[in-house]
């Protein structure tokens, strides 16, 4: 299992291939499922404005031991075998990545379930603090988008 928070900017494949290639016995799993979050230019919605970039912050210890916590969820209930979570904090620009969820699994329900899971729970409870950057200024995002 690896979960890290990084303030660069990194190739969510790369990071998917080198874990494979470490942590993932062969014969071992037989699914993989894998989401892929990026900034895009439309924000949350609460103005209006083309997001140019965003600034993610948080607090390290805070936000380090929610995403361990669940990753372990993931791993004792829901039927994985592996887990690659890498989450971005820091200013963030159009089209870079800002986390990839990666869970290894027999079989393919279990991978879709805790890579849905995962996303879902992350969105709405590990302590992330976003700033949206527009052409008319800067504002602080009160609720994420809906799934």
């Amino acid at each position: 299992m690896r979960v890290a928070i990084v303030d660069r900017v990194f190739n969510p494949w790369q990071e998917l291939e080198r874990h494979q290639s470490k942590a993932v016995a062969p014969g071992r799993w037989g699914a993989l499922a894998c989401f892929v979050g990026a900034l895009r230019a439309e924000g949350a919605g609460e103005h209006g404005a083309q997001v140019q970039a965003m600034t993610l912050e948080h607090y390290p210890e805070m936000s380090q031991a929610y995403l361990q916590d669940l990753a372990e969820t993931a791993l004792q209930n829901w039927g994985i075998t592996e887990l690659l979570l890498v989450h971005r904090v820091g200013r963030i620009e159009l089209g870079e990545a800002i986390m990839i969820v990666a869970c290894w699994s027999g079989h393919r329900r279990q991978a879709f379930y805790a890579c849905e899971q995962i996303v879902e729970r992350l969105k709405s409870t590990v302590p992330f603090w976003k700033k949206e950057h527009t052409a008319s200024g800067e504002h602080w995002v009160a609720r994420n988008t809906p799934a």
